[in-house]
């Protein structure tokens, strides 16, 4: 092997290590960012519409019914049904 070809293979061995820590480097800081995302989806609270109020308003009447040892079952039902009569 003569030394242009010993030149030529070091030159080709340094870049790919170097190309390979930048790549490895970069996959590091999108790690870093998905985890900080993570972290800050995590932390927000969930944001409250109406439609998941009617739902938890609804939810709570189910359990209400689930729960309950009285006889109006079937009139708790019955606001069931309307929507417009849960509490």
């Amino acid at each position: 092997m003569d030394f242009g070809s010993l030149l030529g293979l070091l030159t080709v061995t340094v870049g790919a290590i170097t190309v390979l820590g930048m790549g490895m480097e970069t996959y590091r800081r999108r790690m870093a960012h998905r985890e900080r995302m993570a972290e800050l989806v995590a932390a927000t609270p969930p944001v409250a519409t109406p439609e998941t109020a009617k739902l938890e308003a609804r939810l709570r009447v189910l359990e209400r019914i689930a729960t309950d040892k009285s006889g109006d079952l079937a009139h708790s039902i019955e606001h069931l049904r309307d929507p417009s009569l849960v509490d």
